[in-house]
């Protein structure tokens, strides 16, 4: 992809957050903008679509996609015993996903490769601790031998003709590399990963302009699982950077399923709940090599925590707040 065609698109996922995700887009996104304004400028925007198209993966043995990835995770704490504070990490980086090899029935393996990453992370007081796998060494250690565990580790993964993950090999090598388990990417965080980045699950193979379809998924969460009803929508056709392109929507309806083995048997059992989530995607699904060309998506969370101790009650208020974006930046 040239760089003039990356940054129609990169500026298309910016303007398109604004409606889409209640105003929140990366902070060093430009002035505000709309899609007829994209439309102007570059000679691209809405394209009839009088046939259905197809959502579906469709994969070509020997394809390679290369993304730029960004995420910020903010959560803040309150608590009825210790003063409120908030953490903040930030998230870069690249990687390449190629598709290895693809059946009859549709379903391919594909591979993931971390090319680097890096994490800056704000402190509670305000500290910076700046971990880079490019870099010869980083502020936390633990965090940045995971980083470098990760950089050129290949992670494949059986993918099914709907875009659906089956199944991940090789997160356990990388475990293998790392003192510490604790923090590490498990498969199903692997998974996670890959099905939030290049492709659309469960899509139909016909779709119309307002057509949806529903999907679940499950993901770790550091209490248990986060279970997500979600829903799409096909919002649009556009012509962007001269790649017909369908603008999609997701929204999901969460639950926590708190794992009680997460706890000391001999300890105060916390109650926790979640109170209130909201999740909301836009994917730009590239219609000519079937992956998404960006993303964006912002998940918020409060989970509250009560821990009985003695005659008191310990009650901590966790808010999270995720923003994620992805942008393909060359393909093959």
């Amino acid at each position: 992809m040239t760089t003039s065609k990356m940054c129609k698109i990169w500026r298309r996922i910016q303007c398109s957050a604004q409606p889409v995700l209640a105003g929140l887009v990366l902070a060093t996104a430009g002035p505000s903008c709309s899609a007829a304004q994209v439309a102007k400028d570059t000679g691209d925007g809405p394209v009839a679509a009088p046939h259905p198209v197809d959502l579906r993966p469709q994969f070509k043995q020997g394809r390679t996609t290369r993304y730029r990835v960004w995420t910020l995770r903010q959560v803040a704490r309150s608590s009825n015993i210790r003063p409120s504070s908030t953490q903040k990490a930030e998230i870069e980086g690249e990687l390449s996903w190629t598709v290895e090899r693809v059946r009859e029935d549709g379903s391919a393996t594909c591979v993931l490769t971390l090319d680097w990453m890096s994490i800056t992370a704000t402190q509670r007081d305000g500290t910076l601790k700046r971990n880079d796998s490019r870099q010869a060494s980083g502020d936390t250690g633990k965090t940045y031998a995971l980083l470098r565990a990760m950089t050129g580790m290949p992670i494949s993964f059986e993918v099914a003709a709907d875009g659906k993950i089956k199944s991940v090999s090789g997160v356990n090598a990388i475990h293998a590399a790392v003192e510490s388990k604790t923090h590490a990417p498990s498969d199903l965080d692997f998974i996670q990963s890959a099905t939030d980045l290049t492709l659309l699950t469960a899509a139909p193979n016909k779709t119309r302009i307002d057509d949806q379809w529903q999907t679940q998924f499950i993901w770790d969460h550091d209490a248990g699982k986060m279970h997500h009803d979600a829903s799409y929508k096909l919002e649009s056709i556009e012509r962007l950077a001269d790649i017909p392109v369908a603008i999609v929507t997701g929204r999901s309806a969460m639950r926590l399923e708190v794992d009680g083995s997460y706890f000391q048997d001999d300890g105060p059992k916390p109650e926790i709940e979640m109170i209130d989530s909201d999740f909301k995607t836009q994917i730009m699904f590239d219609l000519t090599r079937h992956e998404a060309v960006g993303r964006n998506s912002i998940e918020q969370r409060t989970v509250q925590i009560k821990i009985p101790i003695g005659p008191r009650i310990v009650l901590t208020v966790i808010k999270e707040h995720i923003h994620s974006q992805a942008l393909r930046i060359a393909e093959e």
